[in-house]
Order: structure tokens, then C-alpha cells, then sequence
């Protein structure tokens, strides 16, 4: 389990090392400014969504208190009600009553973000919404675990280039275990992480408009000259280990067997929660694959068929799967599977099986790219045949749709280009005195992004309360 979890504190002693060393051809005005980007960023985003998230805490509480309400039972106190002590011989009832409200569940959360290279556009906003989970949870005082989980980090095992080569690792990026500390600095880092991408995303095509938009987060901390002129800072300020990669959701998936149960005993949670946040699907594990004797057991199954004068794609290819904790048989593969139309099935599968091992609920976050995207995802889902896609697919980029699905306890679609969190109410000085089509424009761009942030954090609060 060492192998495959980096805790916290790793992560915090890596960025430590990154940010002390200078490299050669990097002056140190350049590289304490990069550093002190990402304490600006990560500040500004715990500050942008404070409202936010005390309006999920103040939804959490509400949720909370409407439950107890409806487990109230009335009791006898075991002292006198003087009121009525007089009427004793023709009342009962004589004691004093009290309302006994019983004691809220234990909550506990654990987030697993994709950090594969196809989330490169997304990246800042995925981000954004995991930060945002935790800080409801530090504030609500609810366990939580925020993992990154990805393929492009290893200590040893790497390749000639000192590329990482592995099957999955969990980066442990937030946790209830951090102190004051500890979180505000794990904040500057992930804030370095987060301009890294922002800068990214300045492109050619729409090189003022990126640069609005960079100034317009940046503006306090730095700004792009609107003639043209780049500023010096970083767009891969990181450890090299925190590059995106691959998709090794199943292999994370399976060491979260262990590690779910672990984190549920220390808390003593009686509702834990599993989020996955990602925008595809899992690429194959290796100790999943099928070995050299399943795949003998199948070449002969095709040829008793052939020689049967049957078919050999009627021959079994489904596989079953030992949990090694109960000794009992779960279903991994079945025979679509084996032809390879996608793995997301295998995903189901391990997720309903961690969901019946240990008891976590499991809500997904799938985020579609563009409406092709949509039509792979819906075939697994309880309502692909009666689901209008253009319907479904103006929904998911209005705000977001929720479906049921094999493994999930609900599985939220939603669309990369309405991810952002708009966490002020009031537009900025710079729209004072503008034009009314110029203000008209930025207050419906903030209300889209209400609307889908709060959509997305009000579906969390109903699966968590």
C-alpha cells in the first residue's frame, strides 16, 4: 500500500526541494517570482470561494438538522411537571417531556482527480472544484482525503529519459490530517499548479482575449501588456513527477480496497463518501490483464467451438475476480469487454465492488469535451435507450445532468466549458461606468457560472447530508 499511496507530507517535503533548488539557467528573480505566483493564486482562490463554500456548509447544516428533525422521538424526563402534579389521580401522565434529538452520522469524503494529459484544459477548473470540496470539509470538520491519481510518478522506477514508468500511484493533495500550516502551504503549491495551467491556455488564435482574461485573475500579481510584450514566468513551474499522464483509474481503484476501509475504521464513519472526478476512461491495468494461462484456456475454448463447427466468439469470456479480504467472487470482465468497444465497464465493475466491500457511496464527475463524447459515456448508463442526446447534451452544458449508472450512485455529466466557479456576487471596478452591453455580458457570464458551481456543490450536499 506504501508503494502505491504518497501521503501529504511527501508531496509537501517534494515541492519544498523543487522551490529551494535554482536551476542553472534560471535567474532567482524569475524563480522566487514563479513561486510567489502560486501563493498568490492559491490564496486567491480560497478567497474567491469562501461564499461558496460557507453556502454549502450553511446547505450541509440545514440537510443535517431537517434529518434529526425527522428522528426526534419525545421522552419522559424522569422529573415532576409541577403543572401537572395536581391532576395525578386523573392523569397518567405526570412526568415532564423532553424532545431527544439523535446524534448526527459521521461523515467522511475521499476524491480521486483524474491527472491525465487529456485534462490539460480542464485542469484549473477540476482543480478548482477538488480544492473546493475540501475547504467545505475543513470547514464542516468532515475526514477527507484528495487524491491526484496518475501514472507519471515513481522515485526509482524510471526509464533512460527519467520518465516515471509504473501502474498508478494516489497523490495525497488534501487531507483533514494537515495543519494551518501545512494546508495554507499545500495551497501555494497547488496555486502553482493552477497558474501553470491558466498560462497555458494564452493562445495566439485569441491572444487578447487570453490576455484579458489572464490580467483579469492576475492583474494584482502580474500583468500582460496588451502590445504584445510576454512576461518572464514559468508555465511548467512543477515537479517533473506532477506532469500529467495517463489514466490508471482501475489500478487506484483497486488499491482503494484496502484504503477505504482503513480510513472509515480511523474515523469511525458511518457515511463515507468516494468521488471520482475524471474525463475518460481508465487505461488497461497490467496485473488485470489476462495471463498466459487464461489466454491459453480461451484459445482452446475457440478451437473446441471451431471443431464443434460452432463459432468461436461464442466461447466464455467472461472473468470473475477473488476479493482477497471476504474470499468471494465479483464480476471484472464480461464477453463485450474482451472485444474492446471501451473498459469503462471493468471501471463500473471495481467501483461497485469497492462500494459493496466497504460500504463507500460512490458518486461520479465526468467531464464531456465535446457531444461525441456523450454518446460512449450514455451507453453505460440505466437510461441510454431512452435518452434524447440533444436533449441530454443542452442540459449537460446548461448546468450539468445527473444519470444512474452500474457503479455509481449517481454519475454527473458535465460539459469542460462550464466548469469555472464564479465565487463573487458583485463584478469588478473595472465595469464601473461601462458601456451597458459591456456590463450586461459579464453579469450573465457570472450568473452561467453560479449556476453550474452551485448545481454542482448542491448535488454534493444532498449525496453527503
Amino acid at each position: 500500500m506504501n508503494e502505491v499511496v504518497l501521503p501529504f507530507k511527501s508531496v509537501l517535503s517534494d515541492w519544498r526541494e523543487y522551490v529551494s533548488v535554482l536551476p542553472e539557467y534560471k535567474s532567482q528573480e524569475t524563480w522566487t517570482k514563479n513561486y510567489e505566483r502560486g501563493i498568490f493564486t492559491g490564496k486567491k482562490i480560497e478567497n474567491k470561494n469562501k461564499k461558496i463554500v460557507a453556502h454549502m456548509a450553511k446547505e450541509f447544516e440545514m440537510k443535517q438538522s431537517a434529518q434529526l428533525s425527522k428522528k426526534a422521538f419525545s421522552g419522559k424526563t424522569g422529573k415532576l411537571d409541577m403543572n401537572k402534579l395536581a391532576k395525578y389521580q386523573i392523569v397518567d401522565d405526570i412526568f415532564k417531556r423532553a424532545t431527544y434529538l439523535p446524534e448526527g452520522k459521521n461523515h467522511g469524503l475521499t476524491v480521486l482527480l483524474d491527472w491525465s494529459g487529456s485534462i490539460c484544459d480542464e485542469v484549473t477548473d477540476l482543480l478548482e472544484q477538488s480544492m473546493i470540496l475540501a475547504m467545505f470539509c475543513r470547514k464542516v470538520n468532515i475526514p477527507y482525503r484528495v487524491y491526484l491519481f496518475s501514472d507519471a510518478y515513481s522515485y526509482t522506477n524510471k526509464d533512460e529519459y527519467g520518465f516515471a514508468q509504473n501502474d498508478g500511484k494516489l497523490i495525497e493533495i488534501m487531507s483533514n490530517e494537515m495543519n494551518n500550516r501545512q494546508h495554507k502551504e499545500m495551497m501555494g503549491y497547488l496555486g502553482c499548479i493552477y497558474a501553470n495551467y491558466f498560462s497555458q491556455k494564452i493562445s495566439w488564435r485569441n491572444y487578447q482575449k487570453s490576455i484579458a482574461s489572464y490580467n483579469e485573475f492576475f492583474g494584482e500579481f502580474e500583468s500582460i501588456q496588451e502590445d504584445g510584450s510576454y512576461w518572464d514566468l514559468e508555465c511548467n513551474f512543477r515537479p517533473q513527477d506532477y506532469r500529467l499522464g495517463g489514466t490508471p483509474l482501475d489500478q487506484t481503484l483497486v488499491a482503494l480496497r484496502q484504503l477505504l476501509p482503513e480510513f472509515n475504521a480511523q474515523y469511525g464513519l458511518e457515511k463515507s463518501i468516494l468521488t471520482v472526478i475524471t474525463d475518460g476512461f481508465s487505461h488497461g491495468a497490467e496485473f488485470l490483464r489476462k495471463g498466459n494461462e487464461e489466454m491459453e484456456d480461451y484459445r482452446q475454448q475457440e478451437k473446441t467451438m471451431e471443431d464443434e463447427g460452432g463459432y468461436y466468439f461464442r466461447s466464455q469470456k467472461s472473468r470473475d475476480m477473488i476479493d482477497p479480504f471476504l474470499n468471494k467472487v465479483f464480476p471484472l470482465e464480461s464477453k463485450s469487454d474482451y472485444y474492446g468497444r471501451n473498459g469503462f465497464k471493468i471501471t463500473q465493475n471495481l467501483l461497485d465492488w469497492i462500494s459493496e466491500t466497504t460500504g463507500v457511496i460512490v458518486t461520479g464527475y465526468f467531464v464531456l469535451g465535446r457531444k461525441q463524447d456523450l454518446y460512449s459515456v450514455l451507453e453505460h448508463t440505466n437510461e441510454y435507450r431512452k435518452t434524447d442526446t440533444d436533449i441530454a447534451w443542452r442540459e449537460i452544458r446548461k448546468e450539468g445532468k445527473i444519470f444512474t449508472a452500474h457503479g455509481y450512485n449517481k454519475l454527473f455529466l458535465t460539459a469542460a466549458n462550464n466548469l469555472g466557479t464564479a465565487g463573487n456576487d458583485e463584478l469588478g471596478d473595472e465595469f464601473i461606468d461601462a458601456k451597458k452591453v459591456r456590463v450586461m455580458a459579464a453579469f450573465k457570464r457570472n450568473q452561467k457560472s453560479k449556476t453550474t458551481s452551485r448545481f454542482l456543490t448542491n448535488e454534493f450536499i444532498k449525496e453527503i447530508a
